[in-house]
């Protein structure tokens, strides 16, 4: 006679129980923020600068809540069709900012350039954590907008590579 009883044999054995993988090291533009336009389209532009603002645009995982994001340009100047324009990448400034109230990160404003800036930096000792964060492209630090004027209109470019460091 068993009994009819419902359990585990051996009684030593456990039930599987799930497991929530860890939350992998990434980087992700998302929102338009792998596609940035700063508009001059109006003459006071050049005179006060331009921004443009991308909100939830940078998405960042990390395992253990620890990393450092940097960013830089591949080219000291920006294109147009092709070729190298006068413009410097670093007559823009990016800055980045907390989506959300519950990211906790240091931040620091830097120009573009071809050498790699740190951007943000996270420090927390919780883990698997998913950081989204703002992204401000602006030319309104600069004394003047000389960079700009007298050049011929149309679209210029850059590539810009944004690389997520675990510490």
């Amino acid at each position: 006679d068993y009994n009819h009883q419902i359990g585990l044999w051996p009684p030593w054995t456990h039930l599987p129980q799930s497991v929530t993988p860890p939350t992998p090291n990434s980087i992700e533009l998302q929102n338009g923020g792998s596609n940035v336009s700063l508009n001059f389209g109006q003459t006071q532009a050049y005179a006060t600068g331009v921004e443009n603002i991308l909100n939830n645009s940078l998405k960042v995982s990390s395992t253990d809540g620890k990393y450092q994001v940097t960013v830089q340009t591949l080219s000291d100047y920006f294109t147009r069709s092709g070729a190298v324009s006068t413009i410097p990448v670093s007559k823009v400034r990016l800055t980045a900012a907390p989506y959300s109230s519950s990211v906790v990160s240091s931040y620091t404003p830097v120009n573009l350039s071809t050498t790699a800036r740190v951007l943000i930096l996270n420090n927390t000792t919780s883990g698997g954590v998913i950081n989204n964060y703002n992204l401000t492209y602006s030319t309104k630090a600069n004394a003047n907008q000389d960079a700009f004027m007298n050049v011929p209109a149309g679209t210029y470019e850059t590539q810009i590579t944004f690389i997520m460091t675990p510490l």
